[in-house]
């Protein structure tokens, strides 16, 4: 009966560790307003994905088959393999 108490009293140890490593782990509030959850500094920060820049090109490809960028408004020139191919896509 003792083995299973012991057992059980460690079992209950540790959920309680593994469940507070989010809570230690977890970004601090950075403003008190009486407005915010009381949770809501449980939470994970949002991630914001950047900007994408237009570089303002497009491609050209020459009788002789090279391809390059010559400028054009709101596209993007792109070359793959190694510059053997190239591509475009809008802004």
């Amino acid at each position: 009966m003792r083995r299973s108490l012991r057992m059980t009293f460690r079992f209950i140890m540790v959920v309680a560790v593994l469940a507070m490593i989010p809570v230690a782990f977890a970004p601090s509030g950075s403003t008190e307003t009486p407005y915010l959850s009381a949770l809501s500094n449980l939470a994970a920060v949002p991630a914001f994905a950047a900007k994408p820049t237009c570089e303002n090109k497009t491609c050209v490809h020459s009788p002789s088959g090279k391809a390059s960028c010559q400028p054009n408004p709101l596209t993007n020139c792109i070359f793959r393999h190694g510059g053997a191919l190239c591509g475009g896509s809008t802004c």
